[in-house]
């Protein structure tokens, strides 16, 4: 009553002033508990010292801000539920795993996506190239086939088309002879939100756009890597994408050696690319990552129960060399957490 009394002696705004501000008070006691429950860790210091870096502009300078240095889980404790899920899990992707458990998510500062325009489908009579559609449920090869609102309404030959969409004003798509159309084909593993988080790391894929570069080697991976550098600022990590040893030339072997292998990008290997700065790179599948050794001492010394496993730095060397890279949210997760903070927030934001 007392309370009461005490708001209707203020005007109408002061008294939702003050309700406001028990409200905040209760909201942000509330969040605290359920930060400590879940053992969310708080940075000692706040990354942001001043207020004149711009993370939604993915720039600052350096000597505005303090490295914060994060906590991580245990990595022998870390559940993979790649592993686990019956059937395996064909969406999973190991990296958003990590952004997930370092919080990286949630603290990040968002740039709201513009609205997409979305244009009305254009009408075509698409011929020449392979064209391969499936008619009847069968997959066949058609000389041309006709779109018309978003869908496909006429497969055949070029004649054939033609006259089906004589009242539909289209136009006609030649393909050259080295292309094919496969209609319809969606390939649903597309992991979109991850591809959008990596989208500044270095893109060392084997790819431009959706055609395989004229030359992927060793050569121009060292050529791409020392473009990079120049641009990776102080204290942070050079990050790459895409790094495919599949589609490389093997390390041709002799008849009595046996099979030829694939280019092993292990720390001693990446060390001849890059050894200036922290190098990791994420394979094609995001399931590995590649790391120099610099990256690899920087883990090392972070992550307490690596020290604890490994007697010395050359033990878990040895081990990262043995299995070719960093194997799934365990050995990458270690990884992710060694690269500042502010980097991580200026890439996603």
């Amino acid at each position: 009553m007392e309370f009461l009394y005490f708001l209707s002696e203020y005007s109408t705004s002061s008294a939702l002033a003050i309700t406001l501000l028990i409200f905040l008070c209760f909201v942000r006691k509330s969040f605290l508990k359920r930060a400590q429950n879940q053992k969310i860790v708080e940075p000692k210091e706040r990354f942001l010292e001043k207020g004149n870096v711009s993370l939604s502009a993915g720039v600052g300078n350096h000597s505005t801000f303090k490295e914060t240095i994060l906590e991580v889980p245990d990595s022998q404790t870390v559940t993979d539920t790649h592993k686990e899920s019956k059937p395996p899990c064909g969406c999973h992707n190991v990296i958003w795993d990590c952004f997930e458990k370092l919080n990286i998510v949630e603290e990040c500062i968002y740039i709201p996506a513009k609205p997409i325009e979305y244009s009305k489908p254009k009408s075509l009579l698409i011929y020449g190239g392979t064209i391969r559609p499936l008619v009847d449920g069968q997959p066949t090869v058609v000389e041309a086939l006709g779109i018309h609102g978003g869908k496909v309404i006429a497969t055949g030959s070029v004649e054939k088309v033609k006259n089906c969409m004589k009242n539909i004003r289209y136009e006609t798509v030649a393909l050259a002879k080295e292309y094919a159309l496969f209609p319809g084909f969606i390939d649903p593993h597309v992991h979109i939100v991850p591809t959008a988080a990596l989208y500044g790391f270095i893109d060392l894929s084997p790819f431009e756009g959706s055609r395989l570069r004229p030359f992927y080697d060793i050569s121009w991976l060292r050529s791409r890597i020392k473009e990079e550098s120049s641009h990776v600022g102080f204290n942070e990590w050079m990050l790459g994408k895409g790094l495919d040893p599949s589609l490389m030339p093997f390390n041709a072997k002799t008849e009595k050696q046996g099979l030829n292998k694939l280019i092993a990008f292990t720390p001693s290997f990446l060390d001849t690319v890059v050894s200036s700065v922290p190098f990791l790179s994420l394979s094609a599948s995001m399931h590995t990552a590649y790391v120099n050794s610099a990256a690899l001492r920087k883990i090392y010394s972070s992550s307490q129960s690596i020290r604890n496993k490994y007697k010395d730095f050359d033990s878990f060397r040895k081990h990262v060399e043995d299995a070719e890279g960093l194997q799934e949210i365990s050995g990458i997760l270690p990884a992710i957490s060694c690269i500042p903070k502010i980097q991580l927030f200026k890439l996603l934001a």
